[in-house]
């Protein structure tokens, strides 16, 4: 996991005011269906939906890149790679 501001994103997701289980099952139809080095950014209001996110989706899959907003959103970014597990 990386701590990097800016970051291009071919999709975004937004989590505030959503709830957490549908917003899990999105972010992995879209995980799911995206192409190599295609790009989510998902807007949390707290750092416990990560380990959530961690837990849907393959982590041998993705880059995971974490920032944090002054107003106490977390913003993570997640680009999808080749599936090591799969090769």
């Amino acid at each position: 996991m990386n701590n990097n501001s800016t970051q291009h994103s071919d999709f975004t997701i937004d989590f505030r005011g959503s709830i957490t289980s549908i917003a899990l099952l999105e972010l992995s139809r879209l995980f799911t269906g995206m192409e190599i080095d295609k790009t989510i950014t998902v807007i949390l209001p707290d750092k416990d939906i990560i380990t959530d996110i961690c837990k849907v989706l393959p982590v041998s899959s993705l880059e995971m890149t974490i920032t944090e907003k002054e107003s106490s959103e977390i913003v993570v970014f997640i680009k999808k790679n080749n599936d090591v597990a799969k090769e």
